[in-house]
């Protein structure tokens, strides 16, 4: 429990990056259709990984408060990067099965 609690912490603190952006590519795709899918995909890799840069440097020290929770940088990033880009991925095709819902007449 200890540790998820940790792994939220660290989460939380660049969360709202994660879902503004994963907003704005759902609001892009919305307008211009599936066809935007790819391009706007591979913007929100490349924003993680600039997330990931910045969060990085900024929290070196922190990272030191995690380690002797026994949590390494691993252990908070990978899940916490998984997670984002799940939701990314699931919000994207309840869009897209929606938007084809809606046009069938569904």
């Amino acid at each position: 429990m200890r540790i998820l609690r940790s792994m939220l912490s660290f989460y939380s603190s660049f969360a709202f990056a994660g879902f503004l952006l994963t907003a704005a590519c759902l609001g892009t795709l919305y307008t211009t259709g599936i066809a935007m899918f790819t391009f706007l995909f591979w913007i929100k890799v490349g924003t993680m990984w600039i997330i990931y840069y910045f969060v990085d440097h900024n929290k070196r020290k922190e990272y030191y408060y995690y380690d002797n929770l026994g949590i390494s940088k691993r252990v908070l990033w990978i899940p916490a990067l998984a997670f984002d880009f799940l939701v990314f991925i699931v919000s994207t095709i309840v869009l897209m099965l929606k938007m084809n819902g809606s046009q069938t007449g569904g």
